[in-house]
């Protein structure tokens, strides 16, 4: 996932990154996300309506290849725009362990900021906030979002 936001892409574009989205010539063609409304996770253009396509390094296209060889694409289902929108289904690249969309505040939670905490971009949380740092570190909370770094790392490679 790191080397495709890398390449451009936001979250909920990761999210929803569906098999056929990517191209047989190191493209990604960025046609629908991932996102909550009212609750519920439906697919939806991306951030102000923005179909583009975002060029793969081939280093980032045998990575998703060999993502995709280790963890097969899942159909995912969900609605289009709004909870009471028509159902649509994406073969999606990433899903949860349970075959589901990721939800982005569970995925940032779980797994994005402790591996931004591990490697001391953002400290680890308090002790008994709910989330529980490795042993011997110095305990602070989490930030709610990574330093001004991170996301110009993320969005400079944006054409």
């Amino acid at each position: 996932m790191v080397d495709i936001g890398a390449g451009g892409l936001g979250q909920g574009e990761i999210f929803g990154l569906a098999v056929d989205n990517i191209g047989d010539l190191g493209w990604i063609y960025v046609r629908q996300q991932v996102k909550k409304v009212r609750g519920t996770l439906v697919f939806a253009p991306p951030k102000r309506d923005r179909l583009h396509d975002v060029p793969l390094d081939p280093e980032v296209s045998a990575a998703l290849r060999d993502h995709m060889e280790r963890f097969p694409p899942v159909d995912v289902t969900l609605p289009w725009l709004t909870p009471t929108g028509p159902k649509i289904t994406h073969r999606l690249v990433f899903a949860s362990g349970i075959g589901a969309a990721i939800w982005s505040q569970a995925f940032n939670d779980q797994a994005w900021k402790p591996a931004l905490a591990s490697t001391g971009i953002i400290p680890f949380p308090k002790q008994g906030s709910g989330t529980r740092p490795p042993a011997n570190t110095e305990c602070t909370p989490y930030v709610t979002s990574p330093p001004p770094c991170c996301w110009t790392l993320r969005r400079t490679s944006r054409p």
